[in-house]
């Protein structure tokens, strides 16, 4: 999904919502080309002429892929911060296995992430696992988390985004899918993969406002 941060409303205690938005959605068969050429037709939006592009996502790596090969010379790229505090519940549980004081710690690094960003984030947990005996399978997790924030250390800059006034986030697009589901993922429904992939097309065409242009016009 894309829209332009002028036209989010809301703020503080309220549920923020937008004016705007560029619906983007393939089957999951379709593949990350088909995906990329799809979110590349949607530049119609203005995302060319913005003085700033930012661009949010979970650690999915075919949407990492995505930015590197069609997004890092043009936008600034950010881990979901929620995504982020997930996988570090996963290596903090490895690494601290007293629960208060787990807690506590995940406490304080939450917040300064949030303030300083996740560039250092690796590096900390490296040092930690130094000190700690794990198994054989708790240590293959905590490297592989170690791995992630290290691969993603620089689009963890949260403290920066929020003095922009940016998302740290990506729940815009978490709401969007919940909506894609109960439209698409009803009890009863059934769809072959030609039929799937025609509808979803349709659907996204309502979204976008573009179902007009999208069927011929009657003959005379």
């Amino acid at each position: 999904m894309l829209f332009k941060l002028s036209h989010v409303v809301g703020g503080g205690k309220k549920r923020h919502a937008l004016l705007t938005r560029h619906v983007v959605a393939v089957p999951a068969d379709a593949g990350p080309e088909s995906f990329g050429e799809a979110v590349e037709r949607a530049v119609r939006m203005g995302l060319r002429e913005a003085k700033a592009v930012y661009y949010f996502s979970d650690g999915g790596a075919y949407l990492w892929n995505l930015y590197e090969y069609r997004f890092e010379a043009v936008a600034e790229g950010t881990l979901d911060y929620y995504h982020a505090m997930e996988h570090l519940g996963t290596v903090a549980a490895e690494l601290i296995p007293e629960k208060a004081a787990r807690d506590a710690w995940l406490e304080a690094e939450r917040k300064r992430i949030r303030k300083e960003g996740g560039a250092r984030l690796a590096g900390t947990l490296a040092e930690m696992l130094k000190g700690v005996e794990l198994s054989a399978e708790g240590r293959k997790v905590a490297e592989r988390e170690i791995n992630y924030f290290d691969k993603h250390r620089g689009h963890m800059d949260y403290g920066k985004r929020r003095r922009e006034g940016v998302p740290i986030g990506s729940g815009a697009v978490e709401s969007l899918c919940g909506q894609f589901q109960d439209r698409l993922k009803r009890r009863g429904q059934f769809w072959s993969r030609k039929g799937f992939a025609a509808i979803l097309r349709a659907y996204v065409w309502y979204m976008n406002e573009e179902l007009d242009c999208a069927i011929a016009p009657a003959s005379a």
